[in-house]
This record gives structure tokens, sequence and C-alpha cells, in this order.
């Protein structure tokens, strides 16, 4: 895995590149067919820093929404770095087991010096749970308000994101007045009410992703809308075990998965599962969606591209059929 400073250089580069694309597409909605072939790419943040970005989207005022991430690895742990709690986290069933477990394994007292990116981070003397809480995601919204093409005003729009089983906000998504976020072990949406750039209303869409500690990364992530109108993402095999709102109980702990919901959190679906780290899913023409399904912790595993044949409202949920569409297998190490 890169380490953070050399992925968030890589996220901020991709976050430029899709925001200048975006603002690039739109433009050719105006123009003749020869500025349609051209393709410029430049860095449409101008002189703001967005610190450690890690998934962008922007809304039909051409406002952005960028999350943020401090807690990988530092408040949302990764079990190689503690493979001696490994027996644990596999046996680990639910959001509230995880974090029970944390306040046992983590007491006050129990360890002695850091391990890994474990640290002392509230500077109270002790390495405990407790310093699982110091870090907060952030969601920031970025402006041009002066129209000149470049953006100059950025305001914290989210945060606050920071209890002992808070995951990576890796997913963000305008949709119809809201922003919705995945931060585990949640799908959040939000509403800035009076348009001063600062979220004052949030809830809560659905919860329980993110049983395992497992492998940092393996998050939920890949917001879009389906065509069938529902909100699509995925999760890692950090794991599910999810009770909707009209009392259906989703349990698939040891696996990843592709999840729809309706924009309001009601009729949640495990669409698709049996994969291990798909990364943002999306749809073509045909209401066909793919997904890259990482497995490239190793020099000999396998990076795939998953396939489903488009979702219908009368699939049954976690029924959709996944095709390794292409599999792209790592050289042997010398």
């Amino acid at each position: 895995m890169m380490r953070p400073s050399a992925l968030s250089a890589r996220l901020l580069a991709s976050a430029d590149v899709a925001l200048a694309l975006g603002r690039i597409l739109s433009a050719q909605g105006t123009a003749g067919p020869a500025a349609s072939q051209e393709l410029i790419l430049r860095k449409w943040s101008g002189a703001l820093n967005v610190p450690d970005p890690v998934a962008c989207a922007v809304d039909p005022l051409g406002r952005v929404y960028v999350t943020s991430t401090t807690r990988r690895k530092v408040g949302d742990l990764d079990i190689r770095e503690h493979p001696m709690w490994i027996p644990n986290d596999v046996a680990l069933s639910s959001v509230a087991e995880k974090s029970a477990f944390y306040r046992e394994a983590l007491a006050p007292g129990k360890l002695r010096q850091p391990r890994g990116m474990l640290k002392d981070h509230n500077k109270d003397g002790s390495i405990d749970w407790q310093d699982l809480t110091v870090h907060t995601e952030r969601i920031y919204q970025l402006r041009d308000t002066d129209g000149d093409g470049t953006a100059d005003k950025m305001t914290v729009f989210a945060e606050g994101f920071n209890t002992d089983v808070t995951g990576i906000a890796a997913g963000v998504l305008y949709h119809d007045g809201w922003v919705y976020a995945t931060i585990a072990p949640d799908l959040w949406r939000f509403k800035d009410t009076n348009d001063d750039g600062v979220a004052d209303g949030r809830e809560i869409v659905v919860h329980g992703f993110g049983i395992h500690l497992a492998y940092a990364g393996h998050d939920m992530h890949g917001l879009s809308v389906g065509p069938d109108g529902r909100i699509y993402w995925s999760i890692g095999d950090k794991g599910v075990n999810v009770t909707s709102k009209e009392g259906r109980n989703f349990f698939y702990p040891n696996e990843g998965a592709i999840l729809r919901i309706e924009p309001d959190g009601s009729d949640f679906e495990v669409y698709a599962r049996g994969v291990r780290n798909p990364q943002e899913p999306a749809f073509d023409d045909f209401g066909d969606l793919f997904a890259v399904d990482n497995d490239a912790d190793q020099r000999a595993s396998f990076r795939r591209r998953v396939q489903d044949r488009g979702p219908r409202r009368d699939r049954e949920p976690d029924a959709a059929r996944l095709d390794h569409a292409a599999d792209g297998r790592h050289p042997p190490a010398a």
C-alpha cells in the first residue's frame, strides 16, 4: 500500500483531472464541433489546498464537494499492523462488537508503546482506544465565486466523523439537493439550507458497514445514481451487517458487495456480493454495471473487472450475477 503522503498526492492529481474534465465537458454544450475534440488539463482548485483528498462530486451550480481523510491507518486501523488481533478480528460480526473489542484491547495501560501508526494522538500519556477518536474525516466545498474558471473559496462543509469505528470518507455524491457521503459505518446525507457552504442538516441514511479492521482502504466508495433512480455504492471485505428501515437484516460479514438504496433511505439491498474490494461501480448506456475488484495486494494476485447485466427492481436482493469480465494477473516476482 502507498503511504498516506503518496496516496494524497496521487488523489489530488486525480481530483484535479476530474474537476477540469467536468468543466470542459460542461462547456462543450456551447462549443463547436472542432472545440469539442480538444481536451485541456489544468488545475481548477487554483491556490486552494484541499488536504488529503479522496473523492469529489459537482453540483448543478458548479460547486465541488471533496472528501478528505486523516484517519487512514491512524484512526481507522489496518490489521496488518496488528496481526496479533487477527483471530479476534475475523470473529467480529457487528460494528458494536468492533467498538467493544477496541475498548477492551486498547483499554488504558494495556499498550505500552506505539504500534504501527497507532500512537498517543491525544497526548494524554496513554495509548488507548480514545486515540482512535482524535482525527476526523471532512467534506470540503469549493466554489468559483467570480466566474473566472478557478476555485477561490473553500469551506468545511461537514466534519465530526471521528468515533472509534469511523472509517475513511472515500465517496461523495450530489443528488437532488443532498450531498451523500460514504463514511463507514454509515452512509450519510447532508443539506446546506442557507447556501453558506456549511451543511446545517445531516442524517444517517443507513448504518452497519465495516465490521472488521481488515485492510485499510477496503471501505465504502463509488457513489452513483443507477438507471433505476437508486443510489449505488460499494464496500470491500470489511463486511456488512445492516438492518434496513423495513426491518430486514443483511448479514455478509466476510465479503465485499455492491449496495443500493432509495435516496430517502428506504429499500436498502445488497445488490451483488462475493467480491473482495470492488471500486467505483459505474453503469454503461445499457444499464450494465462495472466495477474494478482490487485483489492486488500481492504480486501474484488479480485485478478484476466485475460486470453485472443491469439493475432491475424485480431482481431478488444480492442475486445479481457478477462476471469476472477481465482478469489481469500481475507478473510473478523475479
